[in-house]
């Protein structure tokens, strides 16, 4: 077991997650000796304790045995009415004095956990009022403070979670000399007793998070700290299957080719043949769609080519389309800007690997593909590896002017 012989405190042990973190010690051979105001019969050594007393946690810490090699600090208030001073005082004030008060009867190498929240995740944003609170000395009046900062139950308990993160972020360096490592736990709604006071105190913004990850996380979860199982948010996951392969009539001779690739690809029925705007990324990618426009087309072949602009993922895979021979022979005409050439020699030479680069973080590329990795573009497949191949056009416009391509007139 791997906690045989090792103490552990955890506070709010009694119920919800704390009550997972007890039984999951235990079962690894630790002695848990638990604060909380209400009674945890399941624990080695039970100590009544209101987070809130400075001298009751005092008192508490003559109690406990040392060494002490995990510290649990997982008891929290949540926003209940105007109860601002008391979540200052447990969730901050007590936590942070507790945890003072145990360092001297910690292990080399003890571990803390914090439990901070998701509702703590914009300390950055508000670092100036954290540090303002974190300059009180844990004595203070929290009604005081409450008073002086001006904020409301909701902000109260935000700030606590911010102010513990911050607090824990500066604790890293003065345990390092003796190996003392400090984290915190940012859950999102659990669902434990006190999830409807943050759906009252929070409202929709609860409720949407539910919403966007199908259901609250247990007690248990949040307790192992094993990963939930990887999902796409359902928003994603349907903004990806509306660029599930597919083929759209746009109009009387226009068709559109859709998640074969990063760009879309179209094609313009004309009386002599087939018109093909743009060329996609990779051949391997253009092949499949070539073989999807024969089945949709039969007998008919590609006789022009109109590229709509330079991006590698318009004109690199036009190989996988076309043959250049064909091209060469005059039995293929392949359309673009005067200046396509301009770009795609000088520009895109020059700046390549940067954009090259740009893609690849944009579209994670080097990502495994699954929940964990990449799942979509969010506007096709991503630059996958694959051959690639570039055919100059043949004429070239600078300006409006009246054409006829493959029987068409445009």
């Amino acid at each position: 077991m791997r906690f045989q012989g090792q103490k552990a405190v955890v506070t709010g042990g009694a119920s919800g997650i704390g009550a997972e973190i007890v039984t999951k010690l235990q079962a690894e051979g630790a002695q848990v000796t638990v604060l909380d105001l209400a009674d945890c019969p399941a624990a080695d050594q039970y100590i009544s304790l209101n987070m809130s007393d400075l001298a009751a946690i005092d008192a508490a810490v003559e109690q406990i045995e040392e060494p002490v090699h995990m510290l649990y600090n997982i008891a929290g208030v949540p926003p209940r009415d105007d109860n601002g001073a008391l979540i200052l005082g447990v969730n901050l004030f007590g936590l942070r004095h507790l945890t003072e008060a145990l360092m001297d009867k910690c292990a080399d190498a003890a571990s803390i956990v914090n439990m901070a929240s998701l509702a703590g995740a914009a300390w950055a944003q508000n670092i100036d009022e954290v540090k303002a609170v974190l300059a009180k000395d844990n004595a203070s009046d929290p009604a005081a403070v409450v008073a002086e900062l001006g904020v409301d139950a909701t902000r109260a308990y935000n700030l606590s979670k911010e102010a513990v993160i911050v607090w824990g972020i500066q604790q890293t360096a003065k345990g390092l000399p003796r190996g003392i490592r400090m984290n915190s736990v940012c859950p999102a709604a659990v669902s434990t007793g006190i999830l409807d006071d943050f759906k009252n105190a929070f409202g929709p913004q609860v409720a949407a998070a539910i919403e966007r990850s199908g259901r609250a996380s247990s007690p248990d979860e949040v307790a192992s700290g094993q990963p939930i199982k990887p999902s796409v948010h359902p928003d994603m996951a349907a903004h990806a299957a509306r660029y599930a392969r597919k083929i759209v009539q746009t109009g009387e001779r226009t068709h559109t080719f859709i998640g074969y690739n990063i760009a879309n690809v179209s094609i313009i029925e004309a009386p002599e043949g087939l018109i093909l705007v743009d060329g996609m990324a990779q051949e391997t990618h253009a092949r499949e769609t070539l073989a999807d426009i024969q089945k949709r087309f039969p007998g008919q072949a590609i006789k022009a080519v109109v590229y709509t602009h330079f991006h590698n993922d318009h004109v690199n895979g036009i190989e996988g389309f076309i043959d250049a021979a064909e091209v060469e022979a005059g039995r293929v005409q392949v359309w673009a800007h005067d200046d396509l050439m301009h770009f795609v020699t000088e520009v895109s030479a020059g700046t390549g690997p940067i954009m090259g680069r740009r893609a690849g973080y944009t579209f994670g590329a080097a990502l495994p593909r699954g929940p964990e990795g990449f799942v979509h573009a969010g506007l096709g497949l991503p630059h996958d590896p694959g051959p690639r191949g570039f055919i100059a056009p043949t004429h070239t416009v600078g300006q409006r002017k009246a054409v006829t391509l493959a029987g068409l007139d445009l």
